[in-house]
């Protein structure tokens, strides 16, 4: 019984983190979208703001990645970053919305592909969570991962 309160614990720690970077991620969108009306209404103050906001945070993104762990799955994350990094500085010296809407469209992608790993994380807990429940009426000690 204590493996499964520490495996629930551990799912906890785990959904909490990804919700945590699907809010980052989305802040990300919106930060983008912001500058992207600042850049249409010439309010250059408030595009550089928002897009130092998104560099920002990709960098923490980034530098958050452990390539050891991840492979080859951070490696690419690691590289959109960086793209991404580098899209938003020209888009902010060229004044170039449609720059901004690449990133947009790309945060956007990479939140959604997040959102899919977190429902099937989600998805995996419950089915784990009712095999601890069968076992435990079975009383026969024999843990299921799925």
């Amino acid at each position: 019984m204590t493996d499964n309160i520490n495996d629930n614990n551990l799912s906890q720690v785990d959904n909490n983190k990804v919700q945590t970077l699907l809010k980052v991620l989305e802040g990300s969108i919106l930060f983008t979208q912001n500058a992207r009306e600042a850049m249409n209404n010439n309010d250059d103050r408030t595009k550089s703001e928002n897009i130092s906001k998104v560099i920002s945070i990709l960098t923490q993104l980034d530098c958050a990645l452990d390539i050891n762990v991840g492979g080859e799955l951070a490696q690419n994350l690691s590289g959109l970053y960086k793209y991404m990094m580098n899209r938003l500085t020209y888009a902010n010296i060229q004044d170039d919305p449609e720059i901004l809407n690449e990133v947009i469209s790309l945060l956007t992608n990479i939140k959604e592909g997040f959102d899919g790993a977190a429902l099937k994380t989600t998805d995996n807990n419950s089915i784990n969570k009712n095999i601890s429940i069968n076992q435990k009426s079975n009383e026969r000690g024999l843990r299921i991962d799925i």
